[in-house]
């Protein structure tokens, strides 16, 4: 794999791990509740906020996302660290786009499915930032499997 292949892999993965714990939806709800939405867990704040019990309640549950997301980071991690066959990493890369575009996608649909005022947060957008890296590590690896390609049929 090119180094620069491996830095945009790296950085894409880190960058996705760090959006798993960082919020990505903020949504009202009428009545007055305000719900934010991480990967896993959802955080209710009642509004306005009661002064005799804690701030807000959390809810965890496992959704598509979490699990996607772990998907994305496991086969992008042995992608990393595997030094396998060229077309067994441009798969592995495919894989971890596509299981790092469900949540994203998921994201979005759920957003315009709900009808409420709706808020992409901060996990949302490094992990759309952390998407773009993982693409230009694909077309990084793919550009450097069509130069060998073509080098081999020029010289053989």
């Amino acid at each position: 794999m090119k180094y620069i292949t491996k830095a945009f892999l790296a950085c894409g993965l880190l960058l996705y791990a760090a959006s798993v714990f960082l919020p990505w939806l903020e949504s009202s709800i009428l009545g007055g509740n305000i719900i934010t939405y991480w990967s896993f867990k959802a955080r209710i704040y009642p509004y306005p906020f009661p002064q005799s019990r804690p701030p807000y309640e959390e809810m965890y549950f496992h959704s598509s996302w979490f699990v996607s997301q772990i998907l994305t980071l496991l086969l992008g991690f042995l992608t990393l660290l595997k030094e396998g066959r060229r077309k067994y990493r441009s798969l592995f890369l495919g894989l971890t786009l596509l299981f790092s575009l469900i949540p994203i996608g998921t994201c979005i649909l759920t957003t315009y499915a709900a009808g409420t005022r709706t808020l992409f947060l901060t996990g949302f957008w490094i992990a759309i930032f952390a998407f773009l890296l993982l693409i230009a590590s694909l077309l990084t690896s793919l550009i450097k499997v069509k130069n060998v390609v073509g080098t081999k049929i020029q010289s053989g």
